[in-house]
């Protein structure tokens, strides 16, 4: 589908064309929710981003203006809602599962009380990052993208990123030193 295609689809949806609505979104989902899932690397979750994108286009389709091409604009509406799962609602989903990248001695160290503390203890830590460095920081732990994926996405030099993960490294060992300490002494 051409850009130019796209664009007398979006004309005609603007109008309440259902039939070019559903054009659209046939043509483009499966595009948007492959690029989606590079970054947030969930398949559900990449699927409801690029339907909720796709929703607000159909709810706002009278008002919305979009300077130049609209699939232009979807990749970038899709770009900025994965970054925003991933920076919101994915540390919330995986707090628990921070607890599996420390090292820790003993089998028995994650009782059910101290879990839940233990890890909103790391979500803390992680929160209190920059937002560059913590945008950075989670796309390369919980999404587990490359440094040069994150660059990419983010346009930033893969040597940000990697500067960027290492200030977060750094100030994670300091904040949860507590932690860190707790453990060794369990």
């Amino acid at each position: 589908m051409t850009a130019k295609s796209v664009d007398i689809l979006f004309t005609k949806i603007k109008s309440g064309d259902k039939g070019a609505f559903e054009h659209l979104f046939k043509s483009l989902y499966e595009p948007l929710v492959t690029y989606a899932y590079k970054m947030v690397r969930n398949q559900e979750e990449a699927e409801e981003i690029v339907q909720k994108i796709f929703l607000g286009i159909w709810e706002k389709r009278k008002d919305l203006k979009i300077d130049g091409p609209l699939e232009n604009y979807l990749y970038t509406a899709t770009k900025y809602r994965s970054i925003n799962y991933i920076k919101l609602e994915l540390p919330k989903q995986q707090s628990t599962n921070s607890l599996d990248e420390v090292d820790i001695s003993t089998e028995d160290f994650l009782e059910p009380e101290m879990d839940s503390s233990n890890a909103k203890f790391i979500q803390d830590a992680i929160d209190q990052l920059p937002d560059k460095c913590r945008t950075i920081f989670i796309l390369s732990r919980y999404s587990g993208l490359t440094y040069h994926e994150i660059a990419e996405e983010l346009n930033l030099s893969v040597k940000t990123v990697e500067n960027q993960v290492g200030n977060a490294l750094k100030k994670l060992r300091v904040s949860l030193q507590p932690l860190l300490k707790k453990m060794r002494d369990v």
